[in-house]
């Protein structure tokens, strides 16, 4: 049962005209008196509680039995409800293996904490309690995050009540609807992702936070926390091919991806600081690879760039020598277009082919470098900037690395002049999208993103897709051609 608290004046039995001012409390229904202040009887009012200015030092004497009723009143809170409620969730948070797992359960309790401090009033934990404490975090947190932290701390008050560590009257969460604000995703132009992918930052910090992004992108939309817990172990060569295997924090689950050439690039500058990688042979093949690229592009400018139009009929009825004259010119010249425009497509296939030949080359190149670092320094984090931490101290950096990553994404969002927002998960909503937009088998982005369900790829799907998604009928359309 919840206590409650009143400040009373009552007659002093010696002497009638004295009066003494006391904290009546009253708990299970029988109350007990806590003398604050003999005053004269005629200078307490009832109506508003206080001593009236007839008293000397009234102003003092109300301090303090205001006072005194406050610390009652927080005595309450705290120690009777809260403060066990506080106790005993952070012995349940702290018996938990995974950070990941009650990094939010941390949070929501913090929360709690604050909301006690800033709002003494409440006495027990009651509707009115829930009621507050749910609008407090809806004006500081959007419509999800404070339903999570809500959720969180409804969940250990139930259980302190089943667990017979407090007491409540009633369900006071009865009846609280929760508010849900549609919220979409804001993902990345192409143009926007372009500028900043292709931007080169020469601050070291930002040069390693734009390739995390692009690492995290390519390779299959992975998530900061897992990327920051990467160790160079975490790759393995299966069938020629570069994957990375490691267990995903959130859901403690195995992941399993095959990485690209665009992938193993965006590690480049993870790898620079060991003397045994040695960048040479890749430096100049990709140097080849760049001169090709520009080739085949010319060659293409150049192959659309000719005209193959057949002559018009309109010339063919001008009987005149002199429109005779350019109707052999011009077939001359459409003769030759076609012969040049034959002789660049074959260039070009020729190109694309010594194209993938290269880029395979490459690939190996850099398999093989970062099978040295897998073998010798597999224990590393590929993170430069965790390397040589350990025990909790690895924990806090990993924690804080990944807040310092959307800084510095901020900050480069900033000079490029990038309206949509840009931050760690941003290279998750890209890949996916991406996929989406490609019309790719949704049960294959489900895996990809590592989703435990089709129907968390579903919600997912619903808050990023755009408008270009492509239409299901003209896919099955494009499936006869």
């Amino acid at each position: 049962m919840s206590a409650s608290y009143k400040l009373v004046c009552q007659r002093y039995d010696k002497d009638p005209s004295k009066g003494k001012v006391k904290l009546q409390t009253i708990i299970k229904r029988k109350a007990s008196y806590k003398t604050l202040a003999t005053i004269e009887y005629k200078n307490w009012s009832d109506k508003s509680v206080m001593i009236l200015s007839g008293e000397p030092n009234a102003d003092e004497l109300n301090v303090k039995i205001k006072k005194a009723l406050l610390d009652a009143q927080i005595t309450v809170v705290h120690s009777s409800k809260l403060d066990k409620v506080v106790e005993y969730a952070e012995k349940r948070i702290n018996a938990i293996y995974i950070y990941n797992t009650k990094r939010t359960k941390i949070t929501a309790l913090k929360k709690l904490k604050e909301f006690r401090k800033d709002y003494k009033k409440f006495q027990d934990i009651n509707k009115d309690f829930t009621r507050s404490f749910y609008s407090y975090l809806s004006e500081h947190h959007v419509s999800g995050t404070a339903n999570e932290y809500f959720t969180i701390i409804k969940y250990y008050i139930k259980e302190a009540v089943d667990d017979k560590i407090i007491e409540v009257e009633g369900d006071p969460f009865k009846n609280i609807t929760k508010r849900v604000k549609a919220h979409k995703y804001e993902v990345l132009s192409r143009v926007e992702l372009n500028t900043f992918l292709n931007h080169t930052f020469t601050e070291p910090i930002r040069h390693l936070t734009q390739h995390s992004f692009k690492f995290m992108m390519y390779g299959a939309g992975m998530r900061i926390s897992d990327f920051l817990h990467l160790s160079w172990s975490n790759f393995k060569v299966i069938n020629s091919n570069m994957n990375i295997r490691f267990k995903m924090k959130k859901t403690n689950t195995i992941k399993e991806t095959k990485l690209s050439l665009q992938a193993l690039e965006s590690l480049i500058p993870f790898m620079e600081d060991y003397k045994e990688i040695d960048l040479t042979l890749y430096q100049n093949q990709k140097k080849v690879l760049l001169d090709l690229y520009n080739m085949i592009s010319d060659l293409q400018e150049k192959h659309d760039n000719l005209s193959s139009d057949l002559i018009s009929v309109d010339v063919l009825k001008d009987e005149s020598i002199e429109a005779m004259n350019k109707l052999k010119e011009d077939w001359k010249q459409h003769v030759k277009n076609i012969k040049l425009k034959q002789e660049y497509s074959v260039y070009i296939d020729s190109y694309k082919k010594q194209l993938l030949t290269l880029e395979q080359h490459i690939y190996d190149i850099l398999i093989s470098q970062i099978q040295i670092l897998s073998i010798s320094y597999g224990s590393d984090r590929v993170y430069p900037l965790l390397r040589g931490f350990k025990g909790q101290v690895l924990v806090e950096e990993t924690r804080n690395r990944a807040t310092k990553n959307n800084y510095f994404l901020g900050t480069m969002r900033e000079e490029l002049d990038i309206k949509s927002p840009l931050s760690n998960h941003q290279a998750r909503h890209v890949f996916a999208q991406r996929l989406f937009e490609a019309g790719a088998n949704f049960h294959d982005i489900s895996i990809e993103l590592g989703h435990k369900s089709l129907a968390v790829t579903e919600n997912y799907r619903k808050q990023i897709s755009s408008e270009k998604s492509k239409d299901v009928v003209k896919l099955f359309v494009d499936s006869f051609k």
